[in-house]
């Protein structure tokens, strides 16, 4: 449930857990993963949330590797995520290759595409009445939003269904996907400097997640 909390997209919006170990956050979802008569978009976990995907598999299992990674030149972080790909491997899994590129298509949708002028709907009259309460980078990204028309959205989610036909398609050959969370770390100052085009960078591998209805687990290096 999102209720109580100040929507960004409201038909994508979830809550993240932020906890210490993956056997944690487990147990938070078990608890709150319920239908909330509060919150309009709340569901029923057709999972229950039940553990047969989660500890250490009593068998093998595949995992998709994207066939092209992309660090932005980040050696560390190319390094890190190889070890990342070994230590699945000696757990059992079995890596195999897939197509990135229809997740990436997706993700690219959720800025420059109809889900702006969602985000407007909830900013836009704080940015009208008050600009100068909201931060300029801010203002910049939702400045297209109002001239997003009913047909271009219409289009966006006609596309968007595609992509995820592709992605779907992936997915029901493996058990999982594996990526870099980011490509590589931004300082603070490169992120001050263009805070577009590095929040970007940092949603590469995750911008795709809410828009294609997945989830993720996202563990320290």
């Amino acid at each position: 449930s999102t209720a109580g909390v100040v929507p960004a997209c409201r038909t994508l919006d979830c809550v993240t857990f932020f906890s210490a170990t993956a056997d944690e956050a487990s147990q938070l979802l078990a608890l709150v993963a319920r239908a909330d008569p509060q919150d309009s978009y709340s569901r029923r976990n057709p999972q229950w949330n039940s553990r047969q995907a989660f500890g250490r598999p009593s068998a093998g299992f595949r995992f998709g590797v994207p066939q092209t990674l992309n660090f932005l030149g980040c050696r560390a972080s190319e390094a890190l995520f190889a070890q990342a790909v070994q230590r699945l491997t000696a757990l059992g899994g079995v890596p195999g290759a897939i197509d990135f590129a229809p997740f990436l298509a997706a993700a690219r949708l959720l800025y420059d595409g109809p889900w702006v002028a969602e985000r407007y709907a909830v900013a836009g009259p704080l940015i009208e009445q008050q600009p100068d309460a909201v931060l300029p980078v801010i203002r910049d990204v939702l400045a297209k939003a109002p001239a997003i028309d009913a047909t271009a959205t219409f289009k966006a989610m006609y596309q968007l269904q595609g992509y995820k036909a592709q992605c779907d398609a992936i997915l029901d050959t493996l058990d999982c996907v594996l990526t870099p969370t980011f490509p590589r770390p931004v300082t603070l100052d490169e992120l001050a400097a263009e805070p577009i085009a590095r929040n970007a960078d940092l949603g590469y591998y995750t911008n795709f997640m809410n828009l294609l209805d997945y989830a993720a687990v996202s563990v320290p290096c």
